[in-house]
């Protein structure tokens, strides 16, 4: 399903069903970052991507006002094929109470 005003891009939501496949997202490197090996921890202040597993649509953000939520907020889409994208894919991983470069799982 895509909006039908603003980027037209595929929507996204979320949910809490993790056996629900359709609600699987792939955390990858960021765009023309140095791939992670398996097992490789997650960093605060890592740049990811984040890949729907069903479409290989990547999380994208863009300044395309959302029709959903207003007062500022901007629309995130799905975008690109096979997890391939371009730079507004990438999400810098913030973290509360860490410093960069700590596990987020630590």
């Amino acid at each position: 399903m895509h909006y039908g005003s603003g980027s037209r891009q595929q929507i996204v939501t979320a949910e809490r069903d993790f056996a629900n496949w359709d609600a699987l997202w792939l955390i990858k490197e960021g765009h023309a970052r140095s791939a992670k090996t398996v097992n490789e921890p997650i960093k605060c202040g890592d740049i990811i991507r984040i890949e729907h597993v069903r479409t290989g649509k990547n999380l994208h953000s863009h300044a395309v006002p959302s029709w959903l939520a207003q007062g500022g907020h901007e629309e995130v889409s799905g975008f690109g094929e096979q997890g391939r994208g371009d730079q507004f894919d990438d999400w810098l991983l913030e973290c509360n109470n860490k410093s960069t470069g700590e596990n987020i799982l630590g």
